[in-house]
């Protein structure tokens, strides 16, 4: 234990405790979890840095390694990806949308709004941020809606509050986009490179999950 404390008294003489914060990001996992393990109790708000640290960390792989593997079909199984997206990513909400000719099914809920949550099948159109990201085949990232020069009046912000959005589509082999995997947060939000990677594995992921012959997702993003 005296080396943990040891490597921790030494980090914060080099950098002090403001530092050390943005020093966090850079350390290894096993640096982390020393660093955490040296802290003193009065070091609580740092403390608490690196134990959220740790735990995006954890989240982020789990979520990696899960969508490495060999799932069959099902709701059940596409809920955990949106659930752990969800807390990987620190958003509210995470939903799958399936196209169903001018319909979306809506899988994996997580978060939504308690009237989208009722909802199994609706319209493209009565989702229009979706239906945006459906017509151009491109991922599409909305920072903050009510700011947007086209989606500042849409229904996500002026009717559940939704502040931020971003969604990747999946396409099928005809080159049609299959499903929108799309996470929502009430708070202005923009995602780093990082979450976008994230977010298109796992979208790429799930879509194989809805049936066969899922294809790439695109890489350009729109917004």
């Amino acid at each position: 234990m005296r080396r943990f404390e040891n490597y921790a008294r030494r980090i914060l003489a080099e950098v002090g405790d403001a530092n050390a914060q943005f020093l966090i990001e850079s350390l290894g996992d096993h640096d982390l979890v020393a660093l955490l393990a040296g802290l003193p109790d009065n070091k609580r708000l740092l403390r608490n840095v690196v134990a959220t640290e740790l735990q995006n960390r954890f989240t982020r792989k789990t979520l990696l390694a899960v969508a490495a593997l060999d799932l069959e079909r099902g709701d059940d199984l596409i809920l955990p990806f949106t659930e752990t997206l969800s807390r990987a990513l620190r958003v509210e909400i995470a939903c799958v949308d399936e196209v169903d000719g001018d319909h979306f099914i809506l899988r994996g809920k997580r978060g939504l709004p308690e009237e989208l949550a009722r909802v199994e099948r609706c319209r493209q159109s009565s989702m229009a941020l979706c239906q945006a990201v459906i017509q151009s085949g491109r991922p599409l990232e909305i920072p903050d809606i009510p700011n947007h020069p086209v989606y500042h009046d849409s229904l996500a912000w002026r009717k559940f509050g939704i502040r931020s959005y971003s969604a990747v589509p999946s396409h099928g082999p005809d080159g049609a986009v299959r499903s929108v995997l799309w996470v929502a947060s009430y708070q202005p939000r923009q995602l780093s490179d990082e979450e976008h990677y994230l977010l298109e594995r796992v979208g790429l992921r799930i879509n194989t999950l809805l049936g066969p012959g899922a294809a790439a997702i695109s890489a350009k993003r729109t917004g």
